[in-house]
């Protein structure tokens, strides 16, 4: 739209042949960002009105309770709240008339000492008094094909929603019995610390011997990582039962992300918590590099299955 307004800034002033302009429709549609940029091309539209009953942009944002494109209209033109129908009817009329309470608590908050709230239609009603019958509006005609495009669409989505919940539901099964065990051998693993424990008199007793290895600081970390993910991934699944259906596929996609990620930690773990007990240092190397080849390879097998499920959901759209 940016690029179009740099080149052609004159097509903010054309309308069709219902008088419609650009911002008629940015703001029947409720878009914040176009709203915005259409205004900062040209605040005039903002004072165009259509055929129909001389409604202005205001006056469709308020009519589809859109509430971001109303703000950004009044912010950079407050004057346009001054704007009344052919019926008399600003737009605290229509808000009470469509029932619109959040609208009209946004107009009661910031615009409680404008004049809007005692201004009288043609019929001789406040704001508060006008019902739904004293206001009419009919969209404009391509929004008919538009509305019977989008209930296809959301019919598609409705579908598409379903079978992705019954995948990962499948998926959770799987993924709890996973990270509750990885949670079981990293919480283990923390208390039963590669090398002992001192067992001497003395302030260290009690302390892991080999505490102050740069290898077992690594396990350390690596196994705290692992339980806190797992840990993590855990509650979300908990969380999950309780959530509606949306949210709970997010909960799903979050907890496997993590189960990723306490899988990888407690491989670290593992490896540098050999590292550091194994007395010969050429087999706790030939460990690492096993370790780190295999890190790799999964890695790059993860990476691979995420490509190739991305292409085919591409596919298909």
């Amino acid at each position: 739209m940016e690029m179009i307004l740099r080149k052609e800034p004159s097509l903010t002033k054309q309308v069709d042949e219902f008088g419609w302009n650009p911002l008629h429709f940015a703001a029947y549609k409720g878009f914040k960002r176009p709203v915005r940029t259409l205004l900062m091309a040209d605040k005039h539209m903002a004072y165009g009105t259509i055929k129909e009953e001389n409604k202005t942009p205001l006056h469709l944002a308020v009519i589809n309770n859109k509430i971001q494109a109303v703000e950004e209209i009044i912010e950079k033109c407050p004057d346009s709240l001054d704007a009344v129908t052919s019926k008399g009817q600003n737009v605290l009329h229509i808000a009470y008339a469509k029932e619109h309470w959040k609208m009209i608590t946004l107009f009661e908050d910031q615009h409680w000492n404008n004049n809007i709230f005692e201004q009288r239609d043609t019929n001789g009603n406040v704001p508060y008094k006008v019902t739904g019958k004293n206001v009419s509006f009919h969209s404009h005609p391509c929004w008919e094909e538009l509305d019977r495009n989008n209930i296809i669409l959301e019919e598609l989505d409705e579908k598409w929603f379903k079978g992705r919940m019954e995948v990962w539901e499948e998926r959770a099964n799987t993924h709890l019995i996973v990270v509750t065990l990885i949670l079981t051998v990293s919480f283990a693993a923390g208390f039963t610390i590669p090398g002992g424990y001192n067992g001497d008199d003395g302030p260290n007793k009690g302390m892991a011997i080999i505490s102050k290895k740069t290898a077992f600081k690594a396990f350390a970390v690596a196994d705290t990582i692992a339980m806190i993910s797992s840990s993590a991934a855990v509650f979300l699944h908990y969380v999950a039962t309780y959530n509606e259906e949306g949210r709970r596929l997010s909960r799903y996609y979050a907890a496997g992300i993590l189960a990723l990620v306490a899988m990888l930690a407690m491989m670290i773990a593992f490896m540098t918590g050999l590292y550091v007990v194994l007395p010969s240092a050429s087999l706790a190397i030939f460990i690492c590099v096993i370790c780190s080849l295999s890190l790799a390879v999964f890695i790059f097998i993860l990476g691979r299955n995420f490509c190739d499920s991305f292409q085919e959901t591409m596919k298909k759209y």
